[in-house]
């Protein structure tokens, strides 16, 4: 009997010990990222600094930038805070922006209970560890605790509260699992301060992504951006449209572009990307003067990227400082990054404000590249947009057709010389189509009607002054069309619509 309750008692020690090893809060030498629901972006913690006392460790993680007084930003802590105190016992200290204090006692063992907050009015939170398991989570498997979060009264009675049966998941290998934007705990966010950041400040965020080990999502970066293969295409939309009256010479443009990868290159340290791509470009301008100019580009040019030079590497809301002493902020989401391009119009030190300056909000998707929203107050928007795509084959949106953006600058350009007399009616037409030509007219031309896609309806030989065309069985739309003379080969251009 005595050596029975020997062992049983060396089993029960061997248990607490398990449930009492140090798990950890944070991994030093690794970037977290967590991630809340759709729509969210994902939030990081990168310990940039540790200090060593006798008594505690102290995490820095990066720091956010934040805004007050509507124009002016300073840099603060980001959502877990400024500062993480790991203490001799291993209770974890966390910071909320009053610098009230949050506890985690990661060695807490199973049915232990502590003071996890403390509110002004005597309540507080409190965190029992209801839970010891094995738990499978981006792919690894690990030893976990559960804690739940209870608030109760001054006289430790329940009592309601958003935070109840709130469950902290932390791993013994790889730190917290489930945890709250702590930097947001129970704080009321003044008149004067925006917290311009889409964090939820009461929901648990998941760990969903680890750079060491490598694991789940990892940080979105220009390799990723400008990762394009041969035979890729980008189709894009930009344009400028000035505020009226317009402070400049220009009123509105657009340009239509397509981009195909034709090669690939990389630099020798690897930090440059280069690719052949054909192009295919439709530019319309127009000027103040009432003027507007149509032109139209097929080549083959050279695109390059140094990812070094795009500053993408950082996390959600850090701000990176670039040439001029511009800065931008990050957004990192799990599917793209948005960044705030020149918004501040200098780079100082954490005591010194930043004033807004307009700027450019750029949107960067991995294997499709970048596409902004340039704000150049009081000149007005310039905006592009990426209407197509094809990816390793994937195709998604509406693709432009080269020889269709040809046609239409053709088409429409306003000083184009006709060397072709000649009518074209009803326009709109529902039946049929008549092509008049004037006595000059040598009775040899070929007539070619296109889609708006650019696809080649019909193609007809003309052989006399009036000449009728059935388009019964053409769908309603706008068609552009080319008349050849074939005696002196000039041509002209021009747009039809069908409406029956």
């Amino acid at each position: 009997m005595k050596n029975f309750t020997l062992l049983f008692l060396a089993i029960q020690f061997t248990s607490l010990l398990a449930n009492s090893q140090n798990y950890e809060c944070v991994k030093e030498n690794a970037v977290s990222h967590y991630y809340s629901q759709d729509s969210k972006p994902v939030l990081s913690v990168r310990i940039d600094s540790i200090k060593t006392f006798s008594d505690s460790i102290i995490y820095y993680n990066y720091t956010w930038k934040r805004q007050i007084e509507n124009v002016q930003f300073i840099n603060e802590a980001s959502w877990l805070g400024g500062k993480i105190v790991k203490l001799t016992n291993n209770d974890w200290l966390f910071f909320n922006m009053p610098l009230d204090t949050i506890k985690i006692k990661a060695s807490a063992i199973l049915n232990e209970n502590w003071t996890f907050y403390k509110f002004s009015d005597g309540s507080k939170i409190k965190a029992t560890v209801t839970g010891t398991d094995t738990m499978s989570f981006l792919g690894v498997n690990d030893s976990v605790k559960i804690i739940n979060l209870q608030k109760v009264d001054a006289v430790n009675s329940n009592i309601a509260s958003i935070y109840n049966d709130k469950k902290i998941i932390l791993s013994k290998s790889y730190g917290l699992i489930t945890v709250f934007p702590f930097y947001y705990f129970d704080y009321q966010t003044p008149d004067n301060l925006y917290l311009n950041y889409d964090v939820d400040q009461d929901s648990l965020y998941q760990l969903i992504g680890m750079s060491n080990p490598e694991i789940g999502w990892q940080n979105i970066t220009a390799r990723d951006i400008y990762n394009f293969n041969i035979g890729d295409e980008h189709h894009t939309l930009r344009e400028f449209q000035c505020p009226i009256p317009p402070t400049g010479n220009l009123t509105h443009f657009e340009k239509r572009k397509i981009l195909k990868y034709l090669s690939k290159e990389y630099s020798l340290n690897n930090d440059t990307v280069t690719y052949s791509a054909e192009r295919c470009l439709y530019d319309c301008t127009s000027y103040i003067d009432g003027t507007t100019h149509y032109t139209f580009t097929h080549d083959t040019i050279g695109v390059q990227y140094i990812f070094s030079a795009e500053n993408l590497e950082g996390f959600s809301y850090e701000f990176i400082c670039y040439l001029y002493g511009n800065a931008s902020s990050l957004i990192k989401y799990k599917s793209y990054i948005t960044t705030n391009l020149d918004i501040f119009s200098n780079c100082e030190d954490s005591t010194t404000y930043l004033l807004y300056d307009g700027g450019s909000f750029t949107s960067y998707y991995p294997n499709l590249g970048s596409y902004s929203l340039i704000n150049t107050f009081p000149n007005g928007d310039e905006g592009e947009s990426l209407v197509y795509s094809k990816v390793n084959g994937v195709e998604n949106g509406t693709p432009y057709s080269c020889s269709a953006l040809e046609l239409l600058a053709k088409s429409l350009t306003i000083n184009q010389i006709e060397t072709i007399n000649y009518q074209i009616y009803p326009n709109p037409a529902s039946d049929k189509i008549i092509i008049q030509f004037d006595n000059s007219f040598s009775n040899s031309a070929t007539f070619q009607l296109y889609s708006i896609t650019g696809e080649n309806i019909l193609s007809k030989s003309i052989n006399s002054q009036n000449y009728e065309l059935d388009i019964t069985t053409l769908n309603n739309g706008i068609y552009f069309y080319k008349i050849n003379n074939e005696e002196n080969n000039t041509s002209v251009f021009g747009k039809v619509i069908i409406q029956k």
